[in-house]
């Protein structure tokens, strides 16, 4: 499919987000990894997020320690109901996070257990790995991994919504936060 809000969406907000920080830097170290290969390929439940799950495997034990959360941001331009989701699997202090800015900036947002045995994006290596994570998405849209998953498809206002939460979660990580994240 063309892939504009699976993942185009979220990469455009990833990238706006790189952007805005490197002119107004936060407490945290920020990384921003674009994954490939997270959908399920030949039809085996344990052929996908590749890209995520290498990335996990090659930290080193003090890169592990040391990541205090991720946030994937994926599918993010279509649907009525904006979730933080996670298989529950892992620590859940990021979603939580998530829930309580978008709350606090009266972003209508709700948690919605990843239904995947595996994990439905990028979180799942980090959630498996016992670093805080979750996916945020909006949610559903009928479209995706079709041809009709084209730009004029997508909202702009959901893409900036989503983006303005995920730059708002990174300014309130202050460096007690941070230590919590970390000591799981």
């Amino acid at each position: 499919s063309p892939g504009a809000n699976d993942n185009a969406s979220g990469c455009a907000a990833v990238l706006e987000v790189a952007r805005i920080l490197a002119e107004q830097p936060v407490v945290p170290t920020v990384e921003f990894v674009f994954f490939g290969t997270e959908e399920v390929i030949d039809g085996n439940p344990d052929h996908h997020h590749f890209g995520s799950r290498v990335r996990v495997e090659n930290m080193t034990a003090e890169e592990r320690a040391n990541t205090a959360g991720m946030l994937s941001v994926d599918m993010i331009a279509y649907g009525p109901d904006f979730h933080s989701r996670m298989m529950r699997r892992g620590p859940e202090r990021m979603s939580d996070i998530v829930l309580a800015t978008a709350a606090e900036t009266g972003v209508h947002m709700t948690f919605k257990k990843d239904p995947g045995a595996s994990g439905w994006s990028d979180h799942e290596a980090y959630e498996l790995a016992g670093i805080p994570a979750t996916w945020i998405e909006w949610r559903d849209d009928p479209v995706y991994h079709t041809a009709r998953d084209t730009s004029d498809h997508c909202d702009p206002e959901k893409v900036r919504i989503a983006g303005q939460l995920v730059l708002d979660v990174l300014r309130s990580l202050d460096a007690d936060t941070l230590e919590s994240l970390v000591n799981r």
